[in-house]
């Protein structure tokens, strides 16, 4: 069964769906399994992660089928080939919606921003120019950092 919502979009699972009418509404700019090329055992693969919010460059992966040996394995299989990868992921399970999951998501928004403006500048000149042509923040991204600074 599809979920769709007023962006068109056709969710999967009502997990998904639950989480994209919540990006929308917060007026999150995000695209559902937008296409993203993994290096997994030495070949380019392309995976479509549930959502890449558009903004901070940063993947939402709602694992919803979880309960199983065979879904924890998949789990576990894709957790560690995004951080090989070097994705900034924030990890949904259905158990999450019986507590503060949109905390969870605004929560790991702001933690990957502050992380990464941490990383940035701790650097020496050098690595700031090239962190700066290799990776480059959207002014999106640094006026989310502050306004969760000023709450």
């Amino acid at each position: 069964m599809a979920y769709q919502n007023k962006l068109w979009n056709n969710y999967k699972s009502d997990g998904e769906r639950r989480i994209g009418m919540y990006l929308q509404d917060r007026g999150i700019n995000f695209t559902y399994e937008r296409p993203v090329a993994v290096v997994d055992s030495g070949k380019t693969r392309v995976w479509y992660p549930d959502f890449t919010l558009d903004d901070y460059h940063i993947l939402i992966e709602y694992f919803g089928m979880n309960g199983n040996e065979e879904a924890g394995r998949l789990n576990e299989y894709k957790r560690k080939t995004y951080q090989e990868n070097r994705f900034d992921v924030i990890e949904l399970y259905p158990s999450d919606f019986n507590k503060d999951w949109q905390r969870m998501i605004h929560t790991g928004i702001y933690e990957t921003l502050e992380r990464r403006i941490r990383d940035y500048t701790s650097k020496s000149e050098p690595e700031l120019a090239r962190a700066q042509s290799s990776r480059p923040y959207t002014q999106k991204a640094f006026g989310f950092y502050s306004e969760v600074q000023d709450k």
